[in-house]
């Protein structure tokens, strides 16, 4: 009833399940002068609850032997579980927990801050990284929500506070903003009153419109990026293809594999 949508794939081999609450909201929701916040949300949700720590919830998912991750892209927002079918329940709990009511502490603000700052400098000296960047500007222009990093830069990640995040995910991380999508060994009998125990008085809202810039790519045809010293290289052919509407997508993508 609050625009939840449940998808379920019963797979009755292995006694495991996996489930990923999938949000339509992802970088492309990023004010202009905020690059990198909507990455920045997704890497704080599972770092302290209104009744756990981020040391707690890592305790908890592991004492039930399964994995909890969070993480974004241009168009949406994850945050998955994978458990044993016996301890499925807890675990869609825990997931409930840090999807609904993550506290944002400011240490854990500052210390996964200064992770990201890090992993900046360390793309800055990755051929792979920097050819990425190069690339996904090149094709799309640095204002497309494709054309940037989903970490953003350093300016905006020193800049965001706990209240610009707890802000976008007041306004995104919403029932009719998300689909759950549960596979494994249970049925829907079982998984039914789970999804209402954890998920049933969670709150409609309005999210977020992604911001879809024109695509104002180079029109160079050779683009090099001289980083002396380094041992390897890297070498890019590419160009925008086919949306994912077209009938051909799947065949495309292994005519590409084998290409």
């Amino acid at each position: 009833p609050n625009g939840l949508t449940v998808l379920l794939n019963e797979r009755p081999g292995l006694p495991v399940v996996s489930a990923t609450l999938a949000f339509r909201t992802g970088s492309a929701a990023n004010p202009a002068d905020k690059p990198g916040l909507a990455n920045f949300t997704a890497a704080m949700i599972d770092e302290g609850t209104a009744t756990r720590s981020s040391l707690q919830i890592a305790n908890d998912a592991a004492q039930l032997g399964g994995s909890l991750s969070t993480g974004s892209g241009p168009d949406s927002t994850q945050a998955s579980v994978t458990a044993l079918s016996r301890t499925f329940p807890q675990m869609l709990t825990l997931l409930a927990d840090v999807v609904r009511r993550p506290s944002f502490p400011a240490d854990e603000v500052d210390r996964q801050r200064a992770s990201r700052l890090a992993q900046l400098v360390q793309q800055r000296e990755n051929v792979n990284a920097i050819a990425s960047a190069v690339t996904a500007a090149a094709l799309y222009g640095s204002k497309h929500p494709y054309g940037g990093t989903e970490l953003g830069t350093e300016e905006s990640n020193k800049a965001m506070t706990a209240a610009d995040m707890k802000a976008f995910w007041q306004r995104n991380y919403v029932p009719n903003n998300a689909a759950l999508v549960v596979s494994g060994r249970i049925s829907e009998a079982e998984l039914r009153p789970l999804v209402q125990q954890a998920f049933g008085d969670w709150q409609r809202g309005t999210p977020d419109q992604a911001q879809r810039a024109a695509e104002q790519g180079s029109t160079a045809r050779v683009i090099l990026v001289d980083k002396p010293g380094t041992p390897q290289s890297q070498l890019r052919a590419v160009s925008i293809a086919a949306p994912r509407t077209t009938p051909d997508y799947e065949a495309m993508r292994v005519l590409n594999d084998i290409f």
